[in-house]
């Protein structure tokens, strides 16, 4: 249940930034930052074996709620964490339900009519997996066959646009959760399985098929990760970006990538994105 009351219909005309601009004054009145994280989207944001928030994204989220309880002098700020899906998560930062999303959240201007964004985290697209021994190169060899796609994702709504533009006629299923997508392509349900290349990855590393999977290797679509956040809210999105740029700036988020990303290094886009995304302090 949320801590933050809906306008009343007599209230309406009231300013929407003189109202919403209050998560600060919120989170320090409470001493409770409230935090979305997806269960699916792996390794970005995920529930561990002991039951407990993960992720590349959980990590930069925690060192946003570290920098803001220093900002607002709280040394016992707690950090709660709320289950959200690909369908929920921006609706529970529009009703307050949560400060900020922890997942695997592209930045779009159309959500941006909803809700607000932090500076990008991450950059990535949308590939497609396959059986190892599938005859599946790209969306051309695609037609009469079944694929599937996350349901609620910009991957969903960017992949169904470029079958229709290019006039390819597959079966596209829409499933609730990655996982159960990849339970289909594993047992022959479906013969790919579409969604943002890192979270393919993830699914095929912490998989018992993962050496009868493989990735086409082609991009399908440009995903800018960013954390949602309430609009009309500029100090508690300059605190959030604050702690970010400085993550960045430090180099510290190449320990926090390293971590998720084993033996992995930044693409050359993403290096860039670090570099120009460490906004200066003055």
């Amino acid at each position: 249940m949320t801590r933050r009351p809906f306008l009343l219909a007599a209230a309406a005309f009231l300013s929407a930034s003189a109202v919403d601009a209050a998560t600060l004054d919120d989170i320090a009145r409470d001493g409770r930052i409230d935090i979305g994280v997806r269960q699916d989207a792996r390794p970005f944001s995920f529930i561990d074996e002991d039951g407990k928030a993960a992720g590349y994204s959980v990590d930069l989220c925690d060192r946003v709620a570290r920098a803001i309880a220093e900002q607002i002098g709280s040394d016992g700020l707690e950090t709660e964490f709320h289950l959200v899906t690909a369908e929920d998560r921006l609706e529970k930062v529009e009703n307050g339900e949560v400060d900020l999303v922890c997942g695997a959240t592209t930045n779009t201007l159309q959500r941006q009519e909803r809700v607000g964004f932090s500076l990008l985290t991450f950059i990535t697209g949308a590939d497609m997996m396959m059986r190892a021994d599938a005859n599946i190169a790209g969306l051309g060899d695609l037609a009469g066959k079944p694929v599937g796609v996350r349901e609620g994702t910009t991957t969903e709504r960017g992949f169904k646009a470029a079958l229709a533009r290019a006039g390819i006629d597959a079966e596209v299923t829409a499933f609730d959760s990655h996982n159960e997508g990849l339970g289909a392509l594993v047992t022959g349900e479906i013969e790919a399985y579409v969604a943002d290349r890192v979270l393919l990855i993830g699914l095929r590393e912490n998989s018992p098929s993962a050496s009868e999977l493989k990735l086409s290797g082609n991009f399908f679509s440009y995903e800018p990760y960013a954390l949602p956040l309430r609009r009309d809210d500029p100090e508690f999105k300059l605190a959030v970006d604050r702690a970010l740029a400085g993550l960045y700036r430090s180099g510290a988020i190449g320990e926090i990538f390293s971590k998720w990303f084993p033996g992995a290094r930044p693409s050359d886009l993403l290096q860039a994105l670090f570099v120009l995304q460490g906004l200066p302090e003055e």
